[in-house]
């Protein structure tokens, strides 16, 4: 009875492992990336994110803004040049529609040309109250649909309607002044509506440049005096109302308005009252920050889940609790905080679950290693774990069995390790393990949990019971075991073992990590020592003379004396065959007329990030999972191209177990067996796809100084198109910056790059540089050619083309030759003029002698 108990306990913990908390669940499919002033952030303390039309990042702080490009910083404040802003407490950024930045600081409004990187000045009458606004503490600017520009300045409120050319065309204001700044404004679709002190209201446009404000609805009522709304988000027909006492949720059509609580040991709710800022993800998850942590809400159970800065979640956490902030681009989540600048928060490739199965009580959060995984026809999941017995989970009902070994009962599991796992035909499961043999367990009686066992005592021709690979063979009736010893065949008929020699090999192996039988009836045996390829139907005749082949040196380069070490073997569902080497890559069998095999070999220079193969699956859309000792490898054989996972990707572990991988066609699931549990994967669901890797020119520096886009002098206008670069000779040492916006993924990029007419070969950059440099480049007309990688290694075919124009020096230049020709010329020409009219001066003075 206890034991009963005792394995219930341990079950009931496995249960509880496949379901982590809320907010575990959320947060830990993203990886964590700190922008700090380490970086070139200018400053910190983030006020404002935002992305402008051309795909790059702006940041507000209290030290000037800075413009990111995934690599580094351009940073402009009080004193910079040629642009000077304001004043350096720069609160907000908006674009309008005319690619002109709005920056607002405590020293009022800059607006920064994003064609030309200039200051802009609108012509505004000196009399106009709009002259106090642009230099008055600016809190709040924010478009709407209609591309008109909200501010609040002070206590004020206004509204600037621009005309087709970008000048403004009328401006409104409210007729009476706010007891404290507008923070919130936010277009609904059919109104706009602002947080004006304790109550939301919608804001119209009226003659005589007024502003009406009208409570937008009678149900939605003030929560107190000192209420003071800092930020709002449309949801449907929700609207979200972030405040100093707390978040509500207005709903329109219902005229109801919910308030949501703060606790942070409460779970379901939020982690602070102050709310600083509301967003939505592409996919409708609502992210609310706080001046102590980040919320999600779960909108299933109408509830939130938070993470704030500790020390015991292994990096997966904020830099700092204090949000101010926030910026969502599809399912990037930026955060500007107040000491630890921007918190860069994107999904992981892989979305996974770990099952740790732990085993005890007080064990529910120790991993515990995992040898083997296999499935039944009922989608029963079998795991076998190291040191810690066999399992079966069960999905559907959410249930699980524990099998242990029993020194008294000899009906239990040999052994407490199991190496593998096989499900026959006849629905039997064989678990063999290291060192104590082989277990059958018929599943075709339910509950079943009386095993059999085959070990080296009880039957003697089992010569090796150190098991690591297994598969069935319906030709002759049995079950293949590969071991140390070599391989032996269990006949199903006879009930008998039999070890089946190799006379070219002494049969002793390392291991013997793979067996598998292909459509064309051949046996292929993976070793330590070569690879055995065995026609089934000639040892169905006999069973010591039969007919088989033997590959012991590379399988690409049989004249080598490179001995191949086979760890496992695949035959897709187009029948071709695949091997998994042990250092030496993945093999693909191309070609096998007449006896006759060609392989070939695929490396991390075609893409794998290792060239050790541990365990290979296919999926149900033909694609090829591979386990390596450097993450793990999918493979779409379409295109050949490989795409690898490592931890940053969403990969929880990386150390897998031989063939300990299985994909289940039921649940479209990839699971692998690690020494930290077992990994689910769904073999579908990479969340961001291959980015765009089109380069953009982000920077250019002569001599070390940045000149673009400080300012224009050199460079065309739209220089985002790379239109050209214009220097002179001593000009010449200049370093170009590159950039393909992916803010996500930029440590990966690689660029290559060329100089055509200056240089033939292309030069390639290490991942995360972004630079182009070049040191005393002749005069000329070049074109500066660049492409990059996406963030999988995979060059993309367009390449952006750059003019590069460099003027040498006037006495070098043509003109200056052809002009030192024309010189020279008419310098012999008038010497020529001058002899000749001497020369007929004397004739004619002689003459006048002779005379």
């Amino acid at each position: 009875m206890k034991q009963r108990i005792f394995l219930f306990l341990i079950c009931l913990i496995h249960v509880l492992a496949l379901f982590p908390k809320s907010a575990d669940r959320f947060f830990s499919q993203y990886n964590f990336k700190f922008i700090t002033e380490n970086a070139g952030l200018p400053y910190s303390f983030v006020s404002d994110i935002f992305k402008d039309s051309g795909g790059y990042v702006w940041v507000a702080t209290h030290y000037g803004i800075g413009r990111y490009d995934g690599y580094q910083f351009l940073n402009y404040g009080t004193q910079t040049e040629p642009i000077r802003l304001k004043n350096d407490f720069v609160h907000k950024i908006c674009e309008d529609n005319f690619r002109r930045l709005w920056i607002a600081s405590e020293g009022g409004i800059d607006i920064l040309d994003l064609d030309t990187y200039a200051l802009v000045k609108l012509p505004v009458p000196p009399d106009s109250p709009l002259q106090k606004l642009l230099n008055e503490n600016v809190s709040t600017i924010y478009k709407d649909r209609q591309g008109d520009l909200w501010i609040s300045g002070n206590k004020e409120l206004w509204c600037i309607d621009l005309d087709d050319q970008g000048d403004i065309k009328t401006w409104y204001r409210l007729k009476s002044e706010c007891e404290s700044p507008v923070h919130a404004i936010l277009d609904i679709g059919w109104t706009v509506c602002a947080g004006i002190d304790n109550q939301v209201y919608r804001v119209e446009k009226q003659p005589d440049h007024l502003l009406k404000a009208d409570i937008l609805s009678d149900s939605l009522v003030s929560f107190s005096e000192d209420w003071r709304i800092s930020c709002m988000q449309a949801d449907g027909d929700a609207l979200w109302i972030g405040s100093n006492r707390g978040l509500f949720r207005y709903n329109h059509a219902e005229r109801s308005l919910k308030r949501y609580r703060y606790s942070t040991h409460r779970p379901g709710m939020l982690s602070q009252a102050y709310i600083t800022d509301i967003k939505q993800t592409e996919r409708g998850y609502l992210i609310v920050s706080t001046l102590n942590g980040l919320n999600v809400y779960n909108k299933d159970t109408d509830t939130f889940s938070f993470i704030r800065q500790t020390s015991d979640r292994g990096g997966v956490t904020i830099n700092c609790n204090a949000i101010n902030c926030l910026f969502t681009d599809g399912e990037t989540i930026w955060l500007g905080t107040e000491t630890g600048g921007i918190n860069l928060l994107s999904p992981k490739r892989l979305q996974t679950e770990l099952w740790t199965c732990g085993t005890s009580v007080t064990e529910t959060d120790t991993p515990t290693p995992v040898n083997a995984v296999g499935e039944d026809k009922d989608g029963n999941l079998w795991i076998g774990l190291v040191e810690r017995g066999l399992m079966k989970w069960n999905q559907e009902e959410k249930t699980c069995a524990h099998h242990l070994f029993s020194p008294n009962d000899i009906t239990s599991i040999s052994n407490n390790t199991i190496t593998g796992l096989l499900i026959d035909s006849d629905n039997r499961l064989w678990a063999y393990t290291w060192g104590v043999g082989i277990n059958e367990l018929n599943l075709n009686i339910p509950n079943n949990r009386t095993f059999k066992r085959y070990t080296r005592e009880n039957i003697p021709e089992l010569e090796g019971d150190f098991i690591n690979s297994a598969c069935e063979d319906v030709i002759n009736h049995g079950i293949w075991f590969g071991s140390t010893r070599g391989v032996h065949f269990y006949d199903k008929r006879k009930n008998t073992f039999i070890r089946v020699l190799f006379d070219q090999s002494d049969n002793e192996f390392e291991a013997v990590h793979a067996l598998l039988i292909d459509r064309n009836k051949r046996l292929w045996v993976g070793t330590t020592q070569g690879v055995f390829i065995v026609d089934l139907a000639s040892f169905a005749k006999s069973n010591k003379r039969f007919d088989y082949k033997y590959l012991r040196y590379k399988l690409d380069n049989p004249q080598s004396t490179q001995l191949e070490k086979i760890n496992s073997i695949l035959e897709d569902k187009n029948g071709t065959i695949w091997l998994g080497g042990n250092g030496s890559g993945l093999y693909q069998l191309t070609s096998d007329k007449n006896n006759h095999f060609v392989f070939k070999n695929y490396t991390t220079r075609h893409g794998l990030p290792n060239n050790t193969i541990i365990g290979m699956a296919e999926d149900g859309k033909g694609n090829l999972w591979l386990t390596t000792n450097d993450g793990v490898s999918r493979l779409n054989i379409q295109s050949m191209t490989f795409s690898n996972y490592t931890q940053a990707d969403g990969l929880p572990a990386t150390q897998f177990y031989w063939n300990g991988i299985h994909y289940s066609s039921k649940y479209d699931f990839i699971y692998m067996a690690t020494i930290d549990g077992l990994v689910i994967i769904h073999s579908d669901n990479e969340t961001s796809p291959s980015a765009d890797s089109h380069v953009k020119l982000s920077s250019l520096a002569i001599g070390g100084n940045i000149i673009y886009p400080s300012s224009g002098d050199y460079l065309q206008k739209d220089i985002t198109l790379a239109s050209g670069i214009f220097l002179h000779e001593r000009e010449n040492r200049f370093s170009v910056g590159f950039t393909t916006q992916n803010y996500v993924n930029s440590s990966r990029i690689r660029f290559a790059y060329r100089l055509e007419g200056y240089e033939e070969e292309w030069n390639e950059t290490q991942p995360g540089d972004c630079m182009a440099r070049y040191v005393a480049v002749p005069p000329g007309n070049y074109t500066l050619q660049v492409r990059a990688t996406d963030e999988l290694g995979r060059w993309s075919d367009e390449i952006t083309d750059i003019e590069v124009g460099i003027t040498p020096y006037f006495y070098k230049s043509i003109g200056f030759y052809l002009l030192l020709v024309v010189v020279i010329c008419l310098a012999i020409y008038l010497f020529y003029k001058r002899k000749m009219r001497s020369y007929r001066e004397q004739k004619a003075r002689l003459e006048k002698e002779v005379e």
